[in-house]
């Protein structure tokens, strides 16, 4: 038998700017975030495959993001054509970290052996950066009836593990994580 008990939170905060009017810039939209999120969940179960065991786990996961979206459109008329540019540019942090804990017991309450070590963590503590440009350019061409839409983006991943004794102890014989950078 098994029972198990799962909770997940969630909080998030945006301010969130608007601007639509004449001038360079004819529409933009700033938006400034933060969300928070927590699940856990504990499971309890009864086995009788090698005689009745009874084994508990617990597993947390967290997770912080901060962030800074930027997005401006500006419209202007060339020749025939009309072009909406829109362009802009996004950052952001995440913050992860998981637990998983738990143990198995016999009858007398006697912990059993474990193939895997606990507590441990299936991933390092981790804070990754995320920043991205783009532009686009839709153009409008034969009075509307034609549209061509070229477009750009550059994203930045920063991701930089922190593996604590938790998570060596874990993963006994797996080469320690390092940084990745990729754009």
């Amino acid at each position: 038998s098994r029972d198990a008990i799962d909770d997940r939170e969630r909080e998030k905060v945006t301010l969130t700017y608007r601007y639509d009017g004449p001038g360079v810039v004819d529409r933009a939209i700033v938006r400034l975030y933060r969300q928070s999120s927590q699940s856990n969940q504990h499971t309890d179960e009864t086995r009788f495959s090698t005689g009745p065991f009874t084994r508990f786990r617990y597993s947390e996961f967290e997770q912080d993001i901060e962030g800074l979206y930027i997005q401006l459109t500006s419209q202007f008329e060339l020749g025939d054509s009309l072009h909406t540019l829109t362009y802009g540019a996004e950052h952001h942090i995440t913050d992860s970290e998981g637990l998983r804990d738990g143990g198995t017991f016999n009858t007398l309450g006697i912990p059993q052996f474990e193939f895997s070590p606990l507590p441990t963590r299936d991933f390092p503590i981790t804070k990754v950066k995320q920043t991205a440009f783009f532009i686009q350019n839709e153009i409008a061409l034969l009075e509307g009836d034609l549209r061509i839409t070229p477009g750009v983006r550059f994203d930045k991943f920063d991701a930089n593990p922190k593996p604590d004794a938790i998570y060596l102890s874990g993963n006994p014989g797996t080469p320690a994580p390092e940084n990745y950078d990729d754009s």
